[in-house]
């Protein structure tokens, strides 16, 4: 529709200010005149064109949700995507943990919903940092990076999370961060809940001994002294409530690409899912 306004416009203001001559050189006047018209048309809807395309390449937004059950190496392989990729990395387990962390604080009891959904209006506001290269959490202004990390906030993390009031609350927080930025999430219901329209869909797996053993080096390095065999039991307590849960039960999107990281360092693992990105989203 725009070409041809333009034609139209050009063809009238050639008439109104060079006349219509009534010669034999009439034909030919109208011949030229049709032409420039068109050439004009054609021009402004390149033009047009060149510019949406402009546009679209500034607001296109990609979105990568990667999920799978506790251990799996989810928010390490997530953070290292997205800093290759440029994106923005959101680790929704830390804000899932903070949610625990500040419910048990408050005193109240985890598993009662009412009580929980009573807190969400006065939860302080939860935001990222980073310092020396390392995302940090923060809970208001304090700092609780370290403390969600300890092995008794995965169960306030896991017994919040199964209250709808919990998950409706922070979910409009989930996806505008996606609305607004290319972004790395990695949870348990991203790819089936949070972004079912993501770009890439990763469920990420390996064996419970597997995802228990990562989870006792990552213990053990922070200082932090476990048994084995209670990180083990704890993982697979905390499968069993994931995926049985009634609210967002931890599944496998039904487009999504699985990974099995088991037989997989750390280096092959992030490989691999670059491999996935650059194949889906092209680039």
């Amino acid at each position: 529709m725009q070409a041809f306004f333009w034609f139209a416009l050009t063809f009238m203001l050639i008439i109104l200010f060079g006349g219509m001559p009534t010669n034999r050189l009439s034909g030919t006047f109208l011949i030229i005149t049709i032409i420039i018209a068109a050439v004009v048309a054609f021009i402004t809807r390149r033009l047009e064109k060149n510019l949406i395309a402009i546009g679209d390449t500034h607001m296109t937004h990609y979105s990568i949700a990667i999920d799978g059950p506790s251990g799996s190496g989810k928010s390490t392989l997530a953070k290292l995507l997205a800093g290759r990729l440029g994106f923005l990395y959101l680790d929704t387990g830390a804000i899932y943990r903070a949610v625990g962390l500040y419910v048990h604080r408050a005193g109240a009891d985890l598993t009662d919903e009412a009580a929980v959904e009573a807190l969400l209006p006065r939860l302080q506001k939860i935001s990222f940092g980073h310092e020396g290269g390392t995302q940090r959490v923060f809970l208001g202004d304090v700092d609780v990076s370290d403390d969600i990390r300890l092995p008794e906030v995965s169960l306030y993390a896991s017994q919040v999370a199964g209250h709808a009031s919990v998950r409706a609350f922070l979910l409009d927080m989930q996806r505008e961060f996606a609305r607004t930025e290319s972004v790395v999430m990695d949870g348990r219901d991203i790819g089936t809940v949070v972004l079912p329209d993501a770009s890439l869909k990763v469920f990420l797996t390996a064996t419970p001994e597997r995802r228990a053993e990562r989870r006792y080096q990552e213990l053990k390095g922070r200082g932090v002294e476990e048994d084995y065999a209670q990180v083990l039991a704890d993982i697979k307590a905390r499968d069993e409530r994931d995926m049985n849960r009634d609210v967002s039960p931890l599944r496998q999107a039904d487009d999504a690409v699985v990974l099995d990281t088991t037989d997989l360092d750390l280096d092959a693992s992030l490989e691999a899912l670059a491999r996935l990105a650059a194949e889906r989203l092209h680039i």
